[in-house]
């Protein structure tokens, strides 16, 4: 019997493949989708892609970060995500 590990799931290393801006806006909006309206959803991606990148990790850190862990080496980012 296959065990699917959420933990590791739950885990965005920003160093990699996941932590593309795409990548972070796609797993944004998909735990979004679970507890918030379809109104809310649609402008939290487009506050999300109304900046740079930090400002979408801000947004996504504000909106998921209870959620989620974020792994980075990035000293910027790290200052942000606190």
């Amino acid at each position: 019997m296959a065990v699917r590990n959420t933990s590791t799931e739950r885990v965005i290393n920003l160093d990699g493949p996941r932590g593309n801006a795409f990548a972070v806006m796609g797993i944004t909006q998909s735990l979004l989708k679970q507890f918030k309206s379809r109104k809310e959803v649609e402008d939290i991606m487009t506050e999300m892609q109304s900046g740079d990148y930090i400002n979408l990790l801000m947004v996504a850190n504000r909106e998921i970060g209870q959620f989620v862990i974020w792994e980075t080496d990035n000293n910027e980012y790290l200052e942000i995500l606190k």
